[in-house]
């Protein structure tokens, strides 16, 4: 079959090869094939994809990864596979990375574990080490090795209604020698894995949805269904929170209307924020109670976090966008209407499908959002351009968190696995950037160093 001009097409499964065989290549009836070509089928292989002859896709004319999807007929995977060259895919063993066109890749993509779960995973989290990551999921917070990817402890839910048993978020301790976790029976608990204990108080009479531990170790915020967000200290400044297994002091509550999705402190613990199920976003400071910004999107705001700098906060949202705020500490306003309390902010759109969970990494301004739609997609917070979208899961990706360290992130999913991925940065250009470098009609480029006087072309 190799004058025939499907084979270097392919063809959307065994089925359709077997048929084409007995048309135009059985004995009986040798007819040729007729010389078309095609994009492949959902249903083809990924080697039939790269066999395709497609030197007529030129990156001008590729995707930016904006154009309107068609619902239940092509996964993500699928649809960017037939349209995205070779040259922009990064493919592991099931899970490719999409990196845009028309943007400079910075960033290459590598999974380094999978840690199969027996339950959807809503949460995960690194320790402030970099060298721990726990996860939150059915009846269970388990501690995994990040480097090795091998279980270190599991701690099961004993206790609870089998109705109330999913752990909904967990946070590490900066310390990295415990992880507080929040679930759906209200309760709050610390688990201290050094000492194998367990303490454990009731914070909420419903569903506990967000749970963050400020930098200073003695600041916990919790987010519920029951309509309010509270903060959680020790009894006295001698006193540490966590040293006698008594229950904290509630340090503070706030009232809201509807119900809490999502926490953060910032990392200089001056204030508080809460994404909330009307699509607001609330901000109060810590030390006086006040509302400090309200922030608004066109949904239920499921994820919040901080940058590094506690200078801008990162929403995601059931509007399937995520917005990367511009805190103005000089902005306060007593209305209830509308947004305030910033004073710029960048909208990012793309996913199709509710936003669940945004993070930034540590040592260079990314954005990382995970959806319902099975992506994971990382965005340029300084110019808003997307860097890349990974397609690996099978399930919503319900959960992303980066390593205080860096390199690294994880992702949680309704898929039953937390994956961990690592990311490396490269430089834009394979040598020195000089003094001038010009594009020649040939192709080439012509480099020219000032410094020594000298031209090469590459």
């Amino acid at each position: 079959m190799t004058s025939c001009p499907w084979n270097r097409i392919g063809f959307n499964d065994e089925i359709a090869l077997r048929h084409h065989t007995r048309i135009h290549h059985s004995k009986d009836n040798p007819r040729l094939a007729p010389a078309k070509a095609r994009l492949l089928s959902p249903a083809a292989s990924v080697d039939l994809i790269r066999r395709q002859d497609r030197s007529n896709l030129k990156d001008s004319r590729l995707p930016t990864f904006s154009y309107k999807r068609e619902k239940g007929r092509r996964t993500l995977a699928e649809d960017y596979l037939d349209r995205v060259s070779p040259n922009h895919v990064r493919q592991g063993g099931d899970w490719f990375a999409f990196f845009e066109p028309h943007q400079p890749r910075v960033l290459d993509i590598e999974l380094v574990h999978t840690l199969p779960h027996e339950r959807v995973v809503f949460s995960v989290s690194f320790s402030s080490c970099g060298l721990y990551l726990a996860t939150g999921s059915y009846r269970a917070v388990s501690l995994y090795d990040v480097a090795t990817g091998t279980t270190i402890q599991k701690c099961t839910y004993d206790d609870t209604r089998p109705d109330l048993q999913y752990v909904r978020a967990v946070r590490f301790h900066p310390d990295s020698t415990k992880i507080i976790s929040g679930g759906e029976d209200g309760a709050v608990r610390v688990w201290d894995f050094s000492a194998r204990q367990c303490q454990k108080w009731k914070a909420h009479e419903l569903f506990i949805r967000g749970l963050d531990i400020g930098n200073n170790g003695n600041l916990i915020a919790t987010g519920s269904e029951d309509r309010t967000v509270r903060l959680w200290t020790s009894a006295s400044e001698e006193t540490n929170m966590f040293s006698d297994y008594n229950t904290p002091n509630k340090f503070r509550q706030f009232d809201l209307k509807v119900a809490a999705m999502s926490v953060s402190i910032s990392p200089d613990c001056r204030v508080v924020a809460a994404g909330l199920v009307n699509g607001v976003v609330c901000v109060w400071d810590i030390a006086t109670g006040s509302l400090t910004a309200r922030l608004t999107h066109d949904d239920t705001v499921y994820g919040v976090a901080f940058n590094p700098s506690s200078s801008h906060i990162i929403s995601g949202s059931r509007d399937k966008t995520v917005k990367y705020w511009e805190l103005d500490p000089n902005m306060q306003q007593k209305s209830k209407m509308g947004s305030f309390g910033h004073s710029d902010v960048q909208v990012h759109e793309g996913h199709d499908d509710f936003v669940m969970e945004t993070t930034m990494t540590p040592d260079a301004p990314w954005l990382i959002s995970g959806s319902e739609d099975k992506s994971v997609r990382i965005v340029d917070a300084d110019t808003g351009a997307l860097q890349c979208i990974i397609v690996g899961h099978t399930g919503s990706v319900l959960s992303v968190q980066c390593s205080p360290t860096g390199e690294y992130f994880a992702t949680g999913s309704h898929d039953e696995t937390v994956r961990i991925w690592q990311y490396v940065f490269k430089p834009v250009h394979p040598w020195p950037v000089t003094d001038g470098l010009f594009i020649l009609e040939d192709g080439f480029c012509l480099q020219i160093d000032a410094g020594t006087n000298r031209m090469s072309t590459h």
